[in-house]
């Protein structure tokens, strides 16, 4: 189960990520990001939350960092503040690597 949240979460920061970074206003046609994206984190980190029955330590680190990242932000809010749009992906792509580390690592299987 652990490895499968680490893939959970390595993948939907990603996904977060790529979209926050490739979103332009001033490009038109830009690829934009959807509430649903920004939602996507909120729900996994309640998922993570859940399987971490042993309160493994780089499970909790991910689900306190998204949760951190990502706040209260609106998709909306990510769209008109560029600068915060910059902050949080870099946040997020931080836990994507934390974890991805950890699963190299084997550290999510220590006690």
């Amino acid at each position: 189960i652990k490895v499968n949240t680490a893939d959970a979460i390595i993948e939907t920061a990603r996904h977060l990520v790529e979209k926050l970074n490739e979103y332009n206003p001033k490009e038109k046609g830009s690829k934009t990001f959807r509430q649903s994206t920004v939602q996507k984190v909120r729900d996994l980190v309640g998922v993570i939350r859940v399987v971490n029955w042993d309160n493994d330590a780089v499970l909790a680190d991910a689900a306190n960092d998204l949760t951190a990242a990502v706040g209260n932000y609106s998709a909306g809010d990510l769209r008109d503040d560029a600068d915060q749009r910059k902050k949080v992906a870099k946040k997020v792509a931080k836990v994507a690597k934390d974890v991805e580390t950890a699963k190299k690592m084997d550290r999510l299987f220590a006690a």
